[in-house]
């Protein structure tokens, strides 16, 4: 059954499909909060449960394809020209990687709305793939919004602090 005001057809993020990284990295992040929430509610002399966290958490993989990727003929001409790169041969038959892309994003409900705070796109390359890409990931976008609930729960609140508040600037000793 539709939450009312919601179309039928229309996902919340937690429905979207789970993923064993996407179950681990929930996992690790719900870990984190209730510890951070413990030391916020140690600092400030009071109760987990009397101090705010963030819930509402869904972490989900959306895209996850294989996919090639072709070096154009004159980059592959002028690598192969060049000898050697890095201490390692270059190939002149390297004018194909075999990769994986995925997408991960972070949403939080926030009002019954799931907000998407973080994105995170990668390109995987495997073990069977050619050097100098054996085995690497490749960080190819990465954004994030300042819509985290609570506000105050930007950074971990270290000892002595009662939220995760920026702390005041020191005063200059000079």
């Amino acid at each position: 059954i539709a939450e009312e005001g919601r179309p039928q057809a229309m996902l919340e993020a937690k429905d979207l499909e789970r993923t064993n990284l996407s179950n681990f990295l929930e996992d690790r992040i719900a870990a984190f909060l209730a510890h951070e929430r413990r030391v916020r509610a140690k600092n400030c002399g009071k109760r987990p449960d009397q101090v705010p966290t963030a819930e509402g958490i869904t972490v989900r993989i959306v895209n996850a394809n294989d996919k090639t990727f072709s070096m154009l003929p004159n980059f592959r001409e002028h690598f192969a020209s060049q000898g050697k790169r890095g201490g390692k041969a270059a190939k002149a038959d390297a004018s194909a990687l075999e990769y994986r892309s995925k997408t991960l994003l972070l949403f939080q409900k926030v009002e019954g709305v799931d907000l998407c705070l973080f994105c995170m796109h990668v390109q995987e390359y495997g073990k069977d793939c050619r050097q100098p890409n054996t085995r690497r990931a490749y960080l190819s976008y990465l954004d994030s919004v300042r819509y985290f609930k609570p506000d105050n729960i930007t950074a971990f609140a270290g000892p002595g602090r009662c939220s995760a508040e920026e702390p005041k600037p020191r005063e200059n000793p000079n």
